[in-house]
């Protein structure tokens, strides 16, 4: 973790460095947490080479949470509420 003062939470969208972004996941409560909290691609500097295929990944993990895993877990969650 960083030991700066700067507050992983008071980063604007698109601003986030990789190291703040991996911040905000862990302190999410990891990956799923932060899909769900809505943690987007968008989050991290596109003017920042080192954030390039971290965007991409997360952006394609965000489209299959979106697309797939999201619509799962809900009828998941739909069909235990019935028991």
């Amino acid at each position: 973790m960083s030991n700066d003062t700067t507050d992983v939470e008071d980063e604007p969208a698109g601003h986030m460095s990789p190291r703040d972004f991996a911040e905000k996941v862990d302190w999410e409560g990891g990956v799923f947490a932060a899909l769900e909290y809505g943690l987007h691609a968008t989050d991290l500097d596109p003017s920042d080479p080192a954030s390039v295929k971290l965007r991409e990944a997360w952006a394609e993990l965000e489209r299959v949470h979106r697309d797939v895993l999201a619509p799962a877990v809900r009828n998941v969650r739909d069909e235990l509420e019935k028991t």
